[in-house]
């Protein structure tokens, strides 16, 4: 009997222990969610942040063409080095106005190097090659 209530009280032990650890785990694995969630909340917000200014600079560095009337826009593809330096700046989707396209085009190349996120990971999964909108108002 005192074998018995020896394993008992081992086997209780054992686990309570395992369930220690495995409390232990989880709460591990839930801090890893959290701090998953938090620097994918950041880069978002970075992504966010470099996309405004982007905007911005091309826009501060787009010459109207006279000839162009209001409400035109197009969608560039962008290719940049890893400090922002425009490698190629093509209209996937043009505006109808090849005067527009290019000046729009030229922008792009004239705003050469753009800011981009100092995030290397961020960078070469949305900065590298995206697509741009056009739309100066």
């Amino acid at each position: 009997a005192a074998a018995q209530a020896k394993a008992e009280a081992e086997a209780a032990a054992k686990a309570k222990a395992e369930a220690a650890e495995k409390a232990k785990a989880e709460a591990a694995a839930q801090a890893k969610v959290e701090a998953a969630k938090a620097k994918a909340a950041a880069l978002g917000a970075e992504a966010a942040q470099a996309k405004l200014a982007i905007r911005k600079k091309v826009e501060r560095s787009w010459i109207r063409p006279a000839s162009v009337t209001a409400g035109l826009k197009c969608t560039i593809r962008v290719r940049l080095m890893s400090d922002g330096t425009v490698i190629d700046a093509e209209v996937v989707s043009s505006s109808g106005d090849e005067i527009f396209d290019r000046s729009a085009e030229n922008a792009v190349n004239k705003a050469s190097p753009l800011p981009v996120p100092k995030d290397k990971e961020l960078f070469a999964r949305e900065f590298r090659s995206f697509q741009f909108l056009f739309n100066p108002k």
